[in-house]
Formats: C-alpha cells, structure tokens, sequence
C-alpha cells in the first residue's frame, strides 16, 4: 500500500509534507470548537454551550481551516490531533 502511495503522489506530482515538520497553529477558541466538533456537537449547540455569537464557530473554523491549508474541518482535526496541538 505505501508504494501505491508513493507511486499516485509521483505520478500526480502533489506536496506532500511530512506530519512531523507540518505545523498546525490553532488559537484557543478554535481547540475548544474543534473539540467540541470532535464530541459529535454541532454548530449550533456549539454556539449555545459556549456562548458564541450566531455562526461564529462556523466562521471561526473556517479561518483555521484556510490558514492551515486543510481541505475541510474533518482533516483540520486530524492534522491538530496527529500534530499533537489538540489532545481528546
């Protein structure tokens, strides 16, 4: 499976850094949202839980996700639990 890997990402010629030298920078609002996400909770009962402004989280999040260059919030999580910066 890792040479199937390596082969699509020669082949496809994608950047691929290595987790270790990524880094994630995530503000402390944006752990406690993240880690709610990761609780099952959703934006709205995010917004009620943690006293948030409508659509705040989902803005919030937003920003992460484009200053880390994550595809969406699903792989924003995963990048910050496997980069060590969000403990669950």
């Amino acid at each position: 499976v890792t040479q199937a890997v390596a082969i699509a990402v020669s082949e496809r010629k994608i950047n691929v850094k290595p987790l270790r030298d990524r880094r994630v920078s995530l503000r402390e609002h944006e752990k406690k949202i993240l880690h709610a996400l990761a609780s099952g909770l959703t934006y709205a009962q995010i917004e009620r839980t943690l006293w948030y402004a409508p659509d705040s989280p989902r803005v919030e999040i937003g920003r992460a996700i484009r200053r880390n260059s994550a595809r969406n919030r699903t792989h924003l999580l995963a990048l910050s639990i496997r980069a060590g910066v969000l403990n669950l």
